[in-house]
């Protein structure tokens, strides 16, 4: 049997979760009944795999096994998921056969079953081009399964993009795949990595134009011809750096898809690029974009200087993207720490502990990775620190207290003491504004109609 939380903990979370700012008490035993139970609440209907239906309470584990024989299924045979609406009346039956396998997985078919009325409706996706998909895989799952931590971390990385801030977009998989094209990533396994240079095999484009001098690499070949904004520039935009106040400067800029982009939208930009635009000014800018370019360098100590030259430039944040190391990583042969491609490219693939070590090394300063591949370093330092409390704010908005949280959870998201070096906000001013932040969302709670006891 499953350990279930401690019930005290649990009324508290059920407190401090502002889905539940006005349940009464007489609703609060099914809430914490149902929360020791992993699962997903979505639009009112409770989501289980068919593994933990054996702890469901004696009135419900019956009514799915109603279901169960209206439809004339087997758990585990021919569905792994139940859906179960706030009645309990109607229950569908769900296979998602690639749950395990898929990030998120397409569901192949349904039955849907209304114990009011003894019906049964059922619905397959076997050839559809667009089928439905699961997101959150990682609140079905036993709190010690293995599989948990790279589901959530993958929740995780979805969230820090910007994926599910439009709901009506993540329900099928055509729309999904697109969205996550936009925010400038792909799939692969488990992870969301970057797309940040051309990877193409091809090597047809080489003859188009001559190396640059002092490269051994075909630089020049990695620089994409892009139709949106580029994964560093869309989280700038996320956190609200493009109000019109900073400049921004792209330092190796390729073709300048990024700053024609930001130009048309009205906002200072400008750009350089050794190759695509040698003839551009050099210039200092409140934001410095180093995007995909170190991880180009086949030489360690152009790397190295393509950086300082970049954090030289920014006089109030520099924003750093690399590639990240995934399993299908082109083919080529080993160069120096890098890989030499076919088509006469490099590309260094970093993880995202060693290119935060690398900036760390270098800069002595402390980046902030804010999503796969991409880290922030400010050198304003007040600025920084407005930055982190208005990114708390929005994890608190966006990751509302569940019942695999706890309270002390909510204070690890505070903003770590060694980001307050160099600021001019004290210690007790940051603390008391993410005290402060914290508590104004459950202020007006009705608690004491929920027994904490």
């Amino acid at each position: 049997m499953q350990n279930r939380a401690n019930p005290t903990t649990q009324r508290l979370e059920i407190w401090l979760t502002p889905t539940y700012k006005t349940t009464k008490a007489s609703e609060v035993d099914t809430l914490l009944y149902m929360s020791s139970i992993p699962s997903k609440v979505v639009g009112g209907s409770t989501y289980l795999t068919v593994d933990v239906l054996p702890y469901l309470d004696g009135e419900r584990a019956v009514r799915v096994q109603e279901a169960e024989l209206l439809a004339q299924v087997k758990r585990h045979d021919q569905f792994n998921l139940v859906r179960i609406d706030d009645t309990g009346q109607s229950i569908a039956l769900l296979n998602y056969p690639e749950f395990v396998d898929d990030p998120f997985p397409s569901l192949q078919e349904s039955w849907r079953v209304d114990l009011s009325c003894s019906t049964v409706s059922y619905r397959t996706y076997a050839d559809s081009l667009n089928p439905p998909i699961l997101h959150r895989k990682e609140l079905l799952l036993q709190p010690d399964d293995p599989r948990r931590e790279a589901y959530a971390e993958l929740t995780r990385t979805a969230e820090s993009i910007g994926l599910f801030d439009d709901p009506r977009r993540i329900g099928y998989q055509r729309q999904w795949l697109a969205l996550i094209r936009e925010k400038g990533y792909r799939i692969e396994g488990h992870s969301l990595v970057p797309i940040g240079n051309d990877e193409s095999l091809e090597d047809g484009e080489a003859d188009l134009a001559p190396l640059h001098a002092d490269w051994e690499a075909s630089r020049h070949l990695t620089a994409l011809v892009r139709y949106g904004f580029s994964a560093p520039v869309q989280s700038l935009a996320r956190y609200g750096f493009f109000d019109g106040s900073h400049r921004l400067f792209d330092y190796g800029c390729g073709r300048g898809d990024d700053v024609r982009g930001l130009s048309e939208n009205g906002l200072s930009a400008t750009g350089w690029d050794p190759y695509f635009a040698p003839d551009n000014t050099i210039s200092s800018a409140d934001i410095v974009n180093l995007g995909f370019v170190i991880n180009v360098i086949e030489d360690f100590d152009e790397r190295v200087e393509a950086l300082t030259r970049a954090w030289s430039l920014a006089e109030r944040v520099l924003v750093v993207s690399v590639m990240l190391e995934n399993q299908n990583d082109p083919r080529g042969q080993r160069f120096r720490d890098g890989v030499m491609t076919l088509r006469g490219t490099f590309q260094k693939y970093f993880t995202q502990s060693g290119i935060k070590t690398f900036l760390e090394q270098v800069l002595d300063e402390e980046p902030i990775p804010v999503a796969p591949g991409v880290l922030y370093l400010f050198r304003d330092k007040d600025m920084e620190q407005r930055f982190l409390m208005d990114r708390y704010h929005r994890s608190c908005i966006a990751s509302p207290v569940t019942s695999t949280k706890s309270f002390p959870t909510i204070l690890s998201r505070l903003p770590l003491r060694r980001h307050w070096k160099g600021s001019s906000y004290s210690t007790c001013q940051v603390m008391g504004l993410c005290r402060a932040s914290l508590f104004r969302r459950w202020r007006k709670t009705d608690w004491p109609s929920i027994n904490l006891h």
